[in-house]
């Protein structure tokens, strides 16, 4: 704290002793002239002739009506609308592939089928225009994931078919041993 207060001391010191120099302060001051500004005003003056004169109230007088002709009827058809079906064609992005996996298998036991299993399938499809419909042994799902109902400690063989938007179509076979299932 001391040798901030030295420091600080010996800067105003300096400062001090550089406004009190004396060849700075200019010796001969001579004022210069200032040029004198004479400031006029101009008063407005009114002219009466501007204004106008009273007259007599001028008297209305009445416009004959011109004839105009009747409107002729002119028929302008309708239009008429014309529904046309929409068609979009979808922009392939490649060939379609796809690949399925095992997502999740649980234990689904009933009284008739007490080995009763469900196996859920992802299908991950790529390619095509990104549009596709999903189907599983012949009947259609509308998601990529798939329940399948299975037996406890069987093969699961599945054949599904993936369609893209653009007319591109594939078909694989889901082949998982029992072990590979890991029901719980």
């Amino acid at each position: 704290m001391k040798r901030a207060s030295v420091t600080i001391l010996m800067g105003l010191a300096v400062v001090l002793a550089a406004c009190t120099r004396a060849e700075l302060v200019p010796h001969n001051l001579t004022p210069t002239p200032v040029p004198e500004l004479l400031i006029t005003r101009v008063v407005p003056t009114f002219d009466p002739a501007w204004l106008p004169t009273p007259t007599a109230t001028p008297a209305s007088t009445p416009v004959p009506p011109t004839p105009t002709a009747p409107p002729s009827l002119t028929h302008t058809p309708t239009p008429t609308l014309t529904r046309v079906a929409a068609t979009l064609t979808p922009a392939p992005t490649g060939l379609l592939s796809v690949q399925a996996y095992v997502a999740q298998c649980r234990l689904a036991p009933t009284p008739d089928k007490p080995g009763s299993i469900v196996v859920q399938l992802s299908i991950e499809a790529a390619g095509g225009d990104g549009r596709y419909r999903y189907f599983v042994q012949g009947r259609e799902f509308s998601d990529k994931l798939v329940d399948v109902a299975w037996s406890l400690g069987a093969r699961l063989i599945v054949s599904y078919t993936v369609t893209a938007g653009d007319g591109q179509s594939i078909t694989r076979v889901f082949n998982a041993s029992p072990g590979e299932l890991n029901c719980r």
